[in-house]
């Protein structure tokens, strides 16, 4: 399959957008905020019961956005990759050597992968704020509230937020941490998972050190708050380099430097 247009022709007309994964709760909802974007002239649903390479030669879109599960989203995106096809990745559950095959992948066809662990914008402002807290408290706890039907764990902004925490310089060694902690990051900030229904997605940043504590709190309440970051990352991936990056922020524009994930080389 060879690409239907240069990244510059592509930059100056409207873009057909696959979405897999497009039956789910945010697929439903990306694929109508794609289709209500004047920007997208067709979105594409695939659903688990059809073949992704045959709808993508069918089909050749400009961008594919992967919203399905820990199960399929390796799969999903290396399957596009191999196209040559963009991919915008909204599922959780790579694991860091998926994301560096993934990665030289997509070096190796010369195209973007964006791995985007939160699309809230407001999710982005929390992880930056986490950073520069982390400079300056010691102690931290990550506790990631998120829907009964959600089937990783720990949560992907929730590793994600430790690790911007890590590049800090923050590392709470010698920390004594409780049995309810599911995971222990490498900075050594445990991470609570509850998985309980009443949420859409919540998660409590806690800093502390002696006499004082410090909480960032982010709730998603409904998933329309993700609809902005998803129409963002599908309109801006193509200015990226080739290769995989992580986070929202690669297509926010922010001053400070990106993010490096673990596993993920810059």
């Amino acid at each position: 399959m060879t690409s239907r247009a240069t990244s510059q022709e592509i930059n100056q007309q409207d873009i057909d957008v696959m979405v897999v994964g497009a039956a789910g709760k945010m697929g439903r909802l990306a694929c109508q905020a794609l289709t209500d974007d004047i920007k997208v002239r067709t979105v594409i649903s695939v659903l688990r019961s059809e073949c992704l390479q045959s709808m993508l030669v069918e089909h050749q879109p400009h961008i594919l956005l992967e919203l399905t599960d820990i199960d399929s989203v390796f799969l999903n995106t290396r399957i596009a990759c191999e196209y040559g096809i963009p991919v915008v990745v909204g599922s959780s559950g790579l694991t860091a050597d998926q994301l560096q095959a993934l990665d030289a992948l997509s070096r190796k066809k010369q195209i973007q992968i964006l791995v985007v662990p939160n699309f809230s914008i407001a999710a982005v402002m929390m992880v930056k704020a986490a950073r520069m807290s982390a400079e300056w408290l010691a102690d931290c706890e990550i506790i990631e509230y998120h829907h009964a039907e959600k089937k990783d764990a720990p949560s992907a902004t929730s590793l994600y937020t430790a690790d911007a925490i890590y590049q800090a310089g923050q590392k709470s060694e010698g920390k004594c941490v409780a049995s309810t902690a599911g995971y222990i990051h490498k900075s050594c900030v445990p991470i609570h998972s509850v998985r309980t229904p009443g949420f859409v997605a919540k998660q409590d940043v806690i800093f502390s050190q002696s006499g004082e504590r410090l909480t960032l709190s982010l709730s998603q309440i409904t998933r329309e708050a993700f609809m902005p970051g998803v129409k963002l990352a599908v309109h801006r991936i193509r200015r990226l380099h080739a290769g995989l990056q992580c986070g929202l922020e690669a297509v926010l524009d922010l001053s400070s430097s990106k993010l490096q994930v673990s596993g993920v080389p810059s």
